[in-house]
This record gives structure tokens, C-alpha cells and sequence, in this order.
């Protein structure tokens, strides 16, 4: 009630005496809130004064998260006549920030309470610390594009409100912060996003090509750096999707791997879907499952399914990819030691020739 009146400036609920005011908040709705509190922040101020106690917020932490996801008072507007064009901007304040030169290492990290960045210099021997961005939210992916000159920063958040994808040009100092979801499903698909799992970028030459893979199980695309995206339908309309079964974390689209000298070729990794490749940029996909075994099915070696979730290819050798699996954390790409070495280290080789 107390965020009600500060932000509206009267009471959520009236009465002649203090039993009418008690009787109010236990069976009335709150009163209206003024128009021109932003929505956001209605929508928590009516979260909030929920009647049913599951409904609200649990922890004073959580409301402040998503007071934060928000950041209606930090939102960066310019005056103009017309709209403005793109998205709002959310200012990151109360963080300490780095400042990041070239030659400087970067290392992203998203977390299930916002996203972190350290940097180092080339000798590694100190690390300077900032976040978190986006404090209480979930991180799943972050990635630094540099095509172009850039210097910007690729975070998917999961909020309260839904996964948007956001981006920064100056090393996490200030994010766009779309108005509503700019990676989401068409509405003849009859489903809605849940998350974005992995932004991968596209090739060296692909100079704004962006992929993102997201739950339940799709590929996106975007050909302006990331300013409209649209889905492969050749994925999302496989014959195959009826039969993929979610595992305990959803059905996700956790890997997308391009490969380096096939323009036309790219590799997807779906939980609980498997590996899945093209070879004509997308229009139609075949079930790559060589060398998953399934312990609890009878068929141990299906043509698809199982929950593969991360996928890479061989350093020197890109017809062959390495995977990791619910339960398999053995696998995993050694930078720079093809041959025995690496082979060792993957407990499953996928042939994909």
C-alpha cells in the first residue's frame, strides 16, 4: 500500500472508520491507479495488493528486481516532436563500471541474478569486476560483437515480464530496453517465447547476421543486427517437432554452431529434439544423431530425441562435432589440441560427414 500511495499519491482503499478501511483491503479491489503511472510499474503496485497471498511477491528483494527490470526512473528520453525511433534506454547506475581498452581480455558471465563482465589485460593477473546488470534477473546468454567496429554487448534477460533481448554499446554502462519482446513467435504459431537460450553471431563476413535459439525449441534469425528477427520455419515446421519430448528443463534450443566453410551448413542442438543440420541455409533439416546413445530407451541409438545440449565442432577437423548431454560432462572442445588428446576428453564423437 505504501508503493500505491507514494507513487499515485493517495490511498488504495477508503473507509469511514478503521473496520470499513480493514474491511476494504480484505474483500475490495484497490482504486484505480492514475493514467499516467507508467504500466510496468502498475502492474507491481497491482501485484503487490494481490488478495491471495501466493499471487504476491514473496521477498522485498523481488519487488526491488523487478522495480529495477523496469528503470522507469533512469529511462534515457531525447525531446522530439516526432516518436523516437528504437527502443528506450535503461541507465545502470550504483555498479562500479570498467573501462575496457584495447587488447584488454573481456569475459562475459550471465547468472541466475543478473550478468557480471570482467576484464584483464593480456597478462590476466587481475581481473576488474562489474555488475550486476539487470540485478535479480536471469541471464542466459551474453555475447560481445565486434563486426563493424562495434563495441556491443548482447545480454537475453528473463524478467517478470518475459525474455527480451537487449544490447550495449558501451560495455554495460547503459542497455536498450525494448517496450516488448523483440524476439517472439509469429501469431499463427500458436506458441509464445519462454527464453533465449543462445545468441550466436553470425560469420566473419555475415557483417549483421545474428541467431538466437530459444525455448520451446526454435531458431530466430536476424539480417540488420539484430533490429527485426524472424523464424526458420524450416526448423520450427519439422515433421519430426510432434515427437520431441520435453525433459525436465523445457524443450529448448540450447546450440547453434555455423560451420566455417559451408555457407549453407549449420548444426542446432534441441533438448529434448538432438542434433539437428542444414544444408541449404535453413529451408529443411535432418536428424544428425550419430553416436547418441539413449541408456534408458529401448531403441538406445534413435534417429532422434535425447537432451543435447551443447555441441561443438573439432578445431581442425569441422566434420566432426562433440557433444555433451544430460548426465555427460566429459565432453567439451579443447581449444588448439586436436588428435588423440581431444579424443580422449569427448566421451561421444559425432561423425557428421
Amino acid at each position: 500500500m505504501l508503493l500505491y500511495e507514494v507513487a499515485s499519491g493517495q490511498l488504495p482503499f477508503h473507509g469511514q472508520t478503521s473496520i470499513e478501511t480493514s474491511a476494504a483491503i480484505l474483500h475490495q479491489m484497490p482504486a484505480a491507479l492514475p493514467a499516467w503511472i507508467p504500466s510496468g510499474l502498475s502492474a507491481i503496485i497491482q501485484r503487490c495488493l494481490a488478495k491471495e497471498p501466493p499471487q504476491r511477491y514473496q521477498l522485498a528483494s523481488e519487488v526491488q528486481a523487478a522495480l529495477e527490470a523496469i528503470q522507469s526512473a533512469s529511462a534515457v528520453a531525447a525531446v522530439a516532436t516526432a516518436p523516437p525511433a528504437g527502443p528506450p534506454t535503461t541507465v545502470i547506475r550504483g555498479i562500479r563500471h570498467v573501462g575496457v581498452k584495447d587488447g584488454d581480455v573481456l569475459l562475459l558471465v550471465g547468472t541466475m541474478k543478473g550478468a557480471f563482465l570482467l576484464r584483464a589485460n593480456a597478462r590476466r593477473a587481475h581481473w576488474d569486476v562489474m555488475g550486476p546488470c539487470f540485478h535479480g534477473n536471469v541471464v542466459y546468454s551474453l555475447v560481445y560483437d565486434a563486426r563493424r567496429g562495434r563495441h556491443r554487448l548482447w545480454a537475453s534477460t528473463s524478467t517478470f515480464w518475459g525474455t527480451i533481448l537487449r544490447s550495449s554499446d558501451d560495455f554495460g554502462k547503459t542497455w536498450t530496453n525494448p517496450p516488448q519482446g523483440n524476439v517472439k513467435f509469429p501469431e499463427d504459431c500458436g506458441t509464445s517465447l519462454k527464453n533465449i537460450w543462445q545468441v550466436t553471431l553470425g560469420r566473419k563476413d555475415e557483417l549483421d547476421t545474428m541467431y538466437c535459439g530459444v525455448e520451446p525449441a526454435a531458431l530466430s534469425v536476424s539480417h540488420d543486427a539484430g533490429e527485426t528477427w524472424g523464424l526458420v520455419r524450416g526448423l520450427f515446421d519439422h515433421s519430426h517437432r510432434p515427437r520431441w519430448v520435453p525433459g525436465n528443463g523445457g524443450l529448448c534450443l540450447h546450440t547453434i554452431v555455423l560451420d566455417p566453410v559451408d555457407k549453407q551448413r549449420m548444426y542446432v542442438a534441441i533438448s529434448s529434439g538432438g542434433v539437428y543440420r542444414t544444408d541449404d541455409g535453413g529451408s529443411t533439416w535432418q536428424a544428425r544423431n550419430r553416436g547418441i546413445r539413449v541408456v534408458h530407451l529401448p531403441d538406445k541409438y534413435p534417429d532422434f530425441g535425447q537432451c543435447v545440449h551443447k555441441i561443438v565442432l573439432h578445431p581442425a577437423r569441422p566434420e566432426r562435432i562433440s557433444r555433451r548431454t544430460i548426465g555427460d560432462c566429459t565432453a567439451r572442445k579443447i581449444a588448439g589440441t586436436p588428435g588423440r588428446a581431444f579424443r580422449m576428453a569427448c566421451r561421444a564423437i559425432l561423425d557428421l560427414r
